[in-house]
């Protein structure tokens, strides 16, 4: 039977601040009460207050760094979830942009921070479709230089890019259902948008997200088997977010996950991080696996979805 290193990696994105939960207000309490409840390693919230890039300075960004290991927390990551649509609107694509090439300085600055070398951590980030039916071409072409920025500035700061939106999931769909009909994996992508059908390096690509791949009617490990484009990042929902993405899909069965987790762990996906003081797992890092990061976005009960979990995962090994 298969056994998966525990999955102990946690964004903040889901743990919404506020004075009746408890991890409190800010993003101190938030990352102290991760801790105590057993996660590892974080993905850090890249939109919060007090955690955007632009207001740390080098003091700040030292001093995160030496709480997450004095907490014996590793850094994995940042998410940045800002509406893919600003990144093509003429007005908001500036401030977009500049968020999130600041975002990937932050994530190379906390990495030397922690004492690690090698690549940083992913930026995980919804771009804009490039190929959206009906857009003015003043949008694709905003689209494509953004593209261009991000992935000229992960080369520079040697920084992941993972790409969760429209144009990720129709890759995975599309290497999906080339498997199915015995198409090899690394055939071009015909069925995806040209982003997509354009090589990838490893520190340019796809993120796995069951929840999205489910709405779009595509098997989570399935398309973590066919997908040939690189994988930079993956997540791990609640058993409640994927009830809830299987009432959107009606005739999907219930994924895998255990298959799910199996594949993104022998196929050895992303690019190899390096082994950080408080690291989740020795053996992960050695063997370069991008973080399986638990996703709490839209859970009614975090903390409760945070244990359920870790529970099943005790149970399970």
């Amino acid at each position: 039977m298969f056994h998966a290193p525990p999955t102990r990696v946690v964004s903040l994105c889901g743990l919404a601040s506020g004075h009746e939960v408890p991890w409190g207000t800010s993003p101190r309490d938030a990352i102290e009460w991760a801790a105590g409840a057993g996660v590892r390693s974080l993905v850090l919230d890249g939109t919060r207050d007090g955690l955007r890039a632009r207001q740390l300075d080098g003091t700040a960004r030292r001093g995160l760094a030496s709480l997450l290991k004095r907490l014996g927390l590793a850094f994995d990551g940042i998410d940045l979830w800002i509406p893919p649509g600003d990144l093509c609107d003429p007005i908001r694509a500036e401030r977009a942009l500049d968020a999130a090439c600041d975002a990937i300085t932050l994530a190379a600055d906390l990495h030397r921070a922690m004492g690690a070398r090698g690549l940083a951590p992913a930026i995980n980030i919804t771009l804009p479709s490039s190929a959206r039916e009906g857009a003015p071409a003043r949008d694709a072409m905003l689209t494509t230089d953004a593209r261009a920025t991000l992935r000229h500035a992960a080369h520079h700061f040697g920084v992941p890019i993972a790409d969760f939106g429209p144009d990720a999931v129709a890759c995975l769909a599309g290497s999906t259902r080339r498997e199915a009909v015995g198409v090899a994996p690394a055939s071009t992508i015909t069925d995806a948008p040209r982003a997509l059908a354009e090589p990838h390096d490893d520190l340019f690509g796809v993120g796995l997200d069951p929840v999205a791949l489910l709405r779009a009617g595509v098997d989570p490990a399935a398309a973590a088997a066919a997908c040939a484009a690189p994988v930079l990042g993956a997540r791990l929902p609640s058993v409640s977010a994927l009830a809830r993405a299987l009432v959107a899909a009606p005739g999907m069965p219930r994924p895998d996950l255990i298959a799910y987790r199996a594949v993104l762990l022998t196929r050895g996906l992303g690019p190899v991080p390096a082994l950080q003081s408080g690291a989740a797992s020795t053996d992960e890092a050695r063997a370069g696996r991008v973080p399986l990061v638990i996703d709490l976005r839209g859970e009614t009960d975090p903390a409760a979805a945070l244990r359920a979990i870790i529970t099943d995962e005790g149970a399970a090994r």
